[in-house]
C-alpha cells in the first residue's frame, strides 16, 4: 500500500480517513483472510508515513457531503426535457441550496462518465446508474470501451453477454509492470460487470457468477 493516489488530476497523498478506508479492507468479513489483516508496503518510508497516518486521530465531522438523487433529477429533467443528464447535475451543483450542516459533493466522476456514454439511448434513470459505475477519468481506456460496451449492449439488447475480449487467458505471475497494469484492466472490466449485474439482474447482465468466478481468480 502507497500512502498517496492519483486523484484525477495528480498525485496527492492520502489522509487519515482514506487510509483507514483502504486498509481497512485487509481482514475484510467475507474474505480468506477475514479476522485479520495486515497492511504493509514496499518502501520503507511509505511504511512510516502508513505508520503515523494510522496513529493520528479522526478529525470530528462538522459538514455531511449530499449528491442529487435520481428522483430529483427526474423532476428537474420535467422542466428542462430537453438537458441532457450532465447539464441537469451541473444545474444542481450550481443552483441547489443546503442546509448550513450539508455541502453538495463532487460530481465531477459521473459527468465525466456520461461524457462517454451521451450518445447512447438509455433512459434518465439507466444513464444516471450507468454513470454511478465504478469507472472514473484515470481508467485505462479498455475499461472506458467496456462501460460503453455494456451501456450500448443494454439498450438494444435484453441480455448483456461478459465480453469476450475481457476474459483473461490462463493464470500466470505477471513479472512487470505492463503485465500488472493489464491484469489490473481485466479486475476493473469484471467488477464492472459484476456491479452492473447486482443492479440489474442476472436475466439481464447473465454471466454474473462467471464474471465472479474470474474475479476472484
Amino acid at each position: 500500500m502507497r500512502p498517496q493516489k492519483f486523484d484525477g488530476v495528480e498525485n496527492r497523498r492520502l489522509d487519515v480517513p482514506e487510509v483507514l478506508q483502504i486498509g481497512g479492507r485487509a481482514g475484510r468479513f467475507g474474505t480468506e483472510h477475514a479476522g485479520v489483516g495486515y497492511v504493509t508496503a514496499l518502501r520503507r518510508d511509505d511504511e512510516r508515513e502508513l505508520r503515523r497516518l494510522f496513529r493520528t486521530p479522526l478529525e470530528p465531522l462538522t459538514k455531511a457531503g449530499l449528491s442529487p438523487n435520481i428522483e430529483q433529477l427526474q423532476q428537474l429533467h420535467y422542466h428542462r426535457p430537453k438537458a441532457p443528464l450532465s447539464a441537469l447535475m451541473e444545474f444542481m451543483q450550481v443552483f441547489g441550496t443546503l442546509d448550513p450542516l450539508y455541502f453538495m459533493t463532487d460530481t465531477g466522476a459521473m459527468e465525466g462518465i456520461l461524457e462517454h456514454i451521451e450518445h447512447v439511448e438509455l433512459s434518465l434513470h439507466d444513464r444516471f446508474l450507468f454513470a454511478m459505475a465504478p469507472v472514473n477519468k484515470r481508467e485505462k481506456s479498455q475499461t472506458i470501451a467496456a462501460l460503453v460496451h455494456y451501456a450500448q449492449t443494454f439498450a438494444t439488447s435484453e441480455t448483456v453477454e461478459l465480453n469476450a475480449g475481457f476474459i483473461p487467458g490462463p493464470n500466470a505471475v505477471p513479472r512487470n509492470a505492463h503485465k500488472i497494469e493489464h491484469l489490473e484492466g481485466l479486475y476493473s472490466h469484471l467488477d464492472l460487470y459484476v456491479w452492473l449485474a447486482r443492479r440489474y439482474g442476472d436475466t439481464v447482465f447473465v454471466h454474473r457468477e462467471k464474471a465472479q468466478q474470474l474475479r476472484a481468480e
